[in-house]
């Protein structure tokens, strides 16, 4: 995540794959949502998620390293 000059937070591409796989993980194992459904869900909620709460939900679910398909969920730092 970088910054621009008034200090609001822009999201890289890395960020929003992280945003998006964290958030799916969550629907569909704390909630219990089907995969298919998660996946709109997942698409609007990672816009509105705070960089706090998808910490909390990183921890929540044990920093998965990851998502449901698969493929490797970047690190807060960009790493994979």
């Amino acid at each position: 995540m970088t910054t621009t000059e008034a200090s609001t937070p822009t999201l890289t591409p890395l960020d929003h794959v992280r945003r998006y796989a964290l958030v799916e993980l969550f629907l569909v194992r704390v909630l219990d949502m089907a995969p298919a459904d998660a996946r709109a869900e997942a698409d609007a909620l990672q816009h509105a998620v705070s960089a706090r709460l998808l910490g909390r939900i990183d921890a929540l679910l044990g920093r998965p390293e990851r998502d449901l398909w698969d493929n490797p969920i970047p690190r807060p730092d960009g790493s994979p």
